[in-house]
C-alpha cells in the first residue's frame, strides 16, 4: 500500500509539473479555452474554423452569394 501511495503521489507531482509547463508554453488564452464548455470548444476548434473559412471562400467564388456591393476583391465588369 505504501509503494502504491508513493506511486500515485509521484504521478500527481508529475501532473502538476506538466500543467505548469503547459501554462508556460500555451499561455493563458489556451488554458482558458480548455476551461470552456465542450460545445464552445468544438465551435471554435481549428477544424470548425477551417470549415467555416472554406464555406466563406466558396461563397466568395459565386457572386450571387456575396452581399450587395461586395465582390470579394474582384472588379465587376461594367454593363
Amino acid at each position: 500500500v505504501k509503494r502504491l501511495s508513493a506511486s500515485f503521489r509521484s504521478l500527481l507531482e508529475d501532473a502538476f509539473r506538466h500543467n505548469k509547463v503547459l501554462q508556460l508554453l500555451l499561455e493563458e488564452e489556451v488554458m482558458e479555452f480548455l476551461e470552456w464548455p465542450l460545445r464552445d470548444q468544438e465551435a471554435y476548434s481549428i477544424l470548425a474554423l477551417k470549415s467555416q473559412l472554406r464555406e466563406l471562400q466558396e461563397k466568395l467564388k459565386s457572386p450571387e452569394e456575396a452581399p450587395d456591393g461586395w465582390t470579394g476583391g474582384r472588379e465587376e465588369a461594367p454593363s
